[in-house]
């Protein structure tokens, strides 16, 4: 093969590579998210750090009342040989007691020495949430608003991220004994 052959072999070669080129892949922006748990208190649709829940639990099947306890205290339970006081965090917050139905849960946390289980109207699963997608807090009901540290819209709706430390630090949340008894 001549020189000129092999250029023009090179040639040809060089012009395939560019006609059936690939280019590099698009460099797509990496958006951070965090993962969380959606819940329904009420008519309102929350987002809790997986973090925040130790664990979800059904109803348990019997409660001991707590005598002289506030009534959003609905008593103790006996989760795995340990007795965990089990509160309704609807009454507490709204004052309107839980419906409890087919869909209701307790989410067990353990935080600022509180270990409990909150009852809720019902919790819808996980979701994983990216933060470009953060958007105004949602109106949610008054007693709720300091709770709400942000909220994201997935899907068209609006999910409101509950603080859980501050449940956990409101001195009335921690006294759980009827006075007026």
């Amino acid at each position: 093969m001549s020189v000129k052959d092999t250029l023009l072999l090179l040639e040809d070669i060089e012009n395939r590579c560019h006609k059936n080129m690939v280019g590099l892949p698009i460099q797509e922006e990496i958006i951070e998210t965090w993962e969380g748990i959606i819940l329904k208190l009420g008519d309102v649709n929350l987002a809790l750090p997986i973090g925040d829940a130790l664990e979800i639990l059904n109803i348990p099947s019997s409660l001991a009342r707590v005598p002289g306890a506030k009534p959003w205290v609905l008593g103790v339970a006996n989760i795995r040989a340990q007795l965990l006081p089990i509160l309704d965090l609807k009454l507490f917050l709204l004052g309107e007691k839980t419906t409890i139905y087919k869909k209701s849960r307790v989410l067990v946390i353990n935080r600022q020495g509180i270990n409990a289980g909150i009852l809720l109207d019902q919790v819808i699963g996980m979701k994983h949430f990216p933060e470009n997608k953060e958007v105004e807090k949602d109106a949610v009901p008054e007693p709720l608003v300091s709770y709400i540290l942000a909220a994201f819209e997935i899907d068209d709706t609006t999910w409101n991220v509950f603080n859980i430390n501050m449940l956990a630090e409101n001195q009335e949340f921690r006294h759980v004994s009827d006075e007026t008894h």
